[in-house]
């Protein structure tokens, strides 16, 4: 059995592993592999989350990005 390694491992599979994994395969990293400690993304805490939004920075200038996210979303 031949086995295929990978070109980069992912650690944690919810919206940021994902997110990173998806966008490492757009850039054209060849193999990217994604683990989780659960046996899918759809066990665990983050799909029972409830979701929110805050701003806590200590300047308006770091502020601004998370406000336009928040007009976004």
């Amino acid at each position: 059995m031949t086995r295929v390694r990978p070109d980069v491992v992912v650690i944690g599979a919810v919206v940021i592993g994902c997110s990173v994994a998806y966008h490492l395969a757009a850039r054209g990293v060849g193999n990217v592999t994604v683990v989780d400690r659960g046996p899918d993304s759809t066990t665990g805490s983050p799909p029972r989350a409830t979701g929110g939004f805050r701003c806590q920075v200590g300047t308006a200038v770091n502020g601004r990005p998370w406000m336009l996210s928040r007009e976004r979303l």
